[in-house]
């Protein structure tokens, strides 16, 4: 997986995030498993959920955690929530790789 930035726009926040999709998109490869648009929302909520828990740790602005908890929500769509609490196969193919 290649990874391009813009040294004008990306900042180093946005290289770990990028970090984690690398990581994501290894696991997935592991498992056999192809990229739906289900399976893309739920990896970037696990890379936002990553992102919240490094600024926790580090002190992020309250701005900056403020959109990164919206960015959470916009991926965490009521009907991804439904279909991985009604369904244990989903649950189990995504657990394993979005974090």
């Amino acid at each position: 997986m290649t990874v391009s930035v813009d040294p004008t726009l990306f900042r180093y926040v946005d290289l770990l995030h990028e970090s984690r999709h690398i990581e994501q998109a290894r696991r997935t490869a592991l498992a056999g498993q192809g990229l739906s648009t289900r399976t893309v929302a739920w990896l970037e909520r696990g890379a936002y959920e990553y992102d919240l828990r490094l600024g926790s740790r580090f002190g992020f602005s309250d701005e900056y955690m403020n959109w990164l908890n919206k960015r959470v929500s916009d991926y965490w769509t009521p009907s991804l929530r439904t279909k991985l609490r009604l369904s244990e196969r989903t649950r189990k193919k995504f657990e394993g790789i979005w974090r």
